[in-house]
């Protein structure tokens, strides 16, 4: 939770504190959390949780100072073959203005839907 705060307005979906608490509640199967580290600090986080049938992003934030170096990049990918290997989808929730977090997540193969952007692996 430190670390989502710390990186502030670059937390893609703007997290839900009350979610995330709740993440400890779930089953350790139900939850996917990763912290990416540089050196010994830890530079950014993504968080997710099962839902149906398919990975539901709480949070992917990246400190400022670590940011365009691939490190989002690598923590949803890692999400992503995680889900591939369960035959599951992966949902990211960008709001609609957010054009460059579209095109962000447009570029690892999520389209959008609606309001948010969804990855899916099809069988």
């Amino acid at each position: 939770l430190r670390l989502v705060r710390a990186a502030g307005g670059g937390a893609h979906p703007r997290p839900s504190w009350a979610r995330l608490g709740a993440l400890a509640t779930l089953p350790e199967d139900a939850v996917h959390l990763r912290v990416a580290q540089r050196g010994d600090a830890s530079v950014g986080v993504v968080a997710a949780h099962r839902q149906g049938d398919a990975w539901e992003v709480d949070a992917l934030a990246v400190l400022p100072e670590a940011r365009r170096l691939g490190v989002g990049r690598c923590l949803l990918t890692d999400l992503m073959r995680r889900a591939a290997a369960s035959r599951l989808g992966v949902q990211l929730r960008v709001g609609q203005s957010n054009d460059a977090a579209a095109s962000w997540s447009g570029g690892l193969g999520f389209w959008t839907y609606r309001t948010w952007v969804t990855y899916r692996r099809d069988a």
